[in-house]
């Protein structure tokens, strides 16, 4: 039970960390191409 709940509390939190962490990603992305800044 006390692993149903702790996966139930930490499962949307993961969701939500990969959610920001894709967002960083594509605003750097677009900030960095929009500077000019080549790969």
């Amino acid at each position: 039970m006390g692993v149903f709940i702790g996966s139930l509390i930490l499962g949307p939190i993961a969701l939500v960390l990969g959610v920001v962490d894709l967002i960083i990603a594509i605003v750097a992305i677009s900030v960095l191409s929009s500077s000019g800044f080549t790969y």
